[in-house]
């Protein structure tokens, strides 16, 4: 009788497959967060985030600008494996879009049952460079293609009412903040997502807070009366709290849904705050030096905080090396996917931020070669970046070396006790400095890289609104 009932007790269902948000926000600094010592912004949904789950306070991404840090994310490499050095952008060739037979993350997902969507900005390229992004491994797409809101090209990018595509449909416009209307149908792809009883993967891309800011978002007049601020401050403070509001939304829904313990959202930026050469940027890299295009720590690290009830205690902090690298290897990891040897450049954090192991030195390296900005002198400390840093770098444990090939010259800071980058130590410590620096060479030297020589042309800007979102979609699926 007991064997009897042994056999014919049903076997315990299987757990159910982890689910991936990766919200990534757009030119946010790393002290734009109340959690991350902002004094001025309100951010409690995302202060909320950290305190059930882990703020990460050295997460670095592989560039200082949009696309070569998005296509890290994708791929799980240094965007230089694909000849992505520069944002990719229409009004100037060369372009750098991500190509078509790159490995991502949603293809390995998607090919392992998962329900994939994109959602919001992409800025991996555009017809007829590349294919849109469902062509990436991606279900369901909206958003827009280029850099900034609503249209690739600057003259006609706009916050308010955007022009978004829909898979490989013509662009629409749609009534509202473009932060709103990109979290709106996030949503509906949570609840169809969970409807269908498939597990989900997500980029939530955001374009705030990117210019072109607009007054107009609402949370504006909570600083109405705050005579110490400019008007450049409270847009862009204002932009910061709305982008707080949607991740709320978004992380209400996943506990309505009933799926929030079981899903590993990761909320991070691409890169450091813009210059002050925008009308409302106003963007804060803390205690940091820097900001966007430059490898000083504000350009490329950023404000990260990682929620996975099921398998993440709240509350922790890791202060260890981390990189976007380290993105796919961690969701295939939680997936049971095998990924493929080519990606092996970052490692399964999962251990580390749940404290199941301990960390162990690491090298992360960086290049980029283009001009740097400089911060408008009326706004900024001169420390923050006036001068530019190497355009190759690297750290490998609390050491960060500065090489500038050009000029014959290292420069190397111990982050521990000078996080700001001030106090330059390579004639005290020769050894350090030459080590690191034949280590980052020999990096250096497996990347294709563009030559010295490279010439910029300028691409004429379209007449019309309609032209400039156009798209040849001819064999698009």
């Amino acid at each position: 009788m007991l064997i009897g009932a042994m056999l014919a007790a049903p076997c315990p269902a299987a757990p159910p497959r982890p689910n991936f948000l990766l919200i990534l926000t757009d030119d946010l600094g790393y002290g734009d967060l109340t959690c991350f010592g902002h004094k001025d912004t309100r951010t409690p949904r995302l202060d909320a985030m950290a305190a059930d789950g882990v703020r990460l306070t050295a997460f670095y991404v592989t560039s200082p600008v949009c696309s070569p840090t998005r296509a890290s994310f994708m791929t799980g490499r240094h965007p230089q494996r694909f000849d992505i050095h520069h944002a990719d952008l229409p009004e100037r060739l060369p372009r750098y879009p991500l190509p078509e037979d790159a490995v991502t993350v949603a293809e390995l997902l998607k090919n392992d049952g998962y329900l994939t969507g994109h959602y919001g900005k992409w800025h991996l390229g555009e017809p007829p460079l590349t294919p849109m992004p469902r062509r990436h491994g991606f279900d369901r797409f909206f958003g827009g293609m280029g850099g900034r809101p609503s249209s690739s090209w600057s003259r006609w990018a706009r916050s308010n009412d955007p022009q978004m595509f829909t898979d490989e449909r013509p662009a629409t416009t749609y009534p509202g903040h473009v932060t709103d209307v990109t979290t709106d149908h996030c949503l509906e792809f949570l609840e169809h997502a969970v409807a269908q009883e498939r597990p989900f993967y997500v980029n939530l891309w955001f374009n705030a807070p990117h210019a072109p800011l607009t007054p107009q978002v609402d949370q504006i007049a909570r600083f109405a009366e705050r005579d110490d601020l400019s008007q450049r401050q409270k847009v862009y403070y204002a932009t910061v709290e709305n982008l707080d509001a949607n991740v709320g939304r978004i992380l209400e829904k996943l506990e309505a849904l009933g799926v929030a313990d079981n899903t590993l959202v990761l909320f991070t930026s691409d890169n450091g705050p813009e210059s002050h050469s925008y009308r409302y940027a106003a963007g804060s890299t803390g205690p940091l030096r820097g900001i966007k295009t430059q490898l000083w720590e504000g350009g490329i690290r950023v404000p990260t905080i990682a929620r996975y009830p099921d398998a993440l205690a709240g509350g922790r902090v890791y202060a260890q090396p981390a990189s976007a690298l380290d993105w796919v290897p961690t969701v295939c990891a939680l997936a049971g996917i095998e990924t493929p040897q080519e990606l092996d450049e970052g490692m399964n954090l999962m251990p580390l931020l749940s404290g199941e192991a301990s960390p162990e030195p690491r090298s992360l390296y960086f290049e980029f070669h283009y001009p740097q900005r400089k911060p408008r002198r009326d706004e900024w400390p001169l420390t923050h970046g006036d001068e530019p840093s190497g355009p190759l770098v690297m750290r490998r444990g609390d050491w960060k070396l500065h090489m500038y090939p050009d000029l014959g010259r290292v420069r190397l800071y111990h982050l521990a006790t000078d996080p700001g980058e001030q106090t330059e130590l390579a004639e005290q410590h020769p050894h350090i400095a030459g080590e690191l620096a034949a280590e980052l060479e020999g990096w250096y030297a497996t990347l294709p890289h563009e030559g010295p020589n490279l010439e910029i042309t300028r691409v004429p800007v379209p007449e019309t609104e309609e032209e400039a979102n156009r798209l040849p979609l001819a064999g698009a699926r």
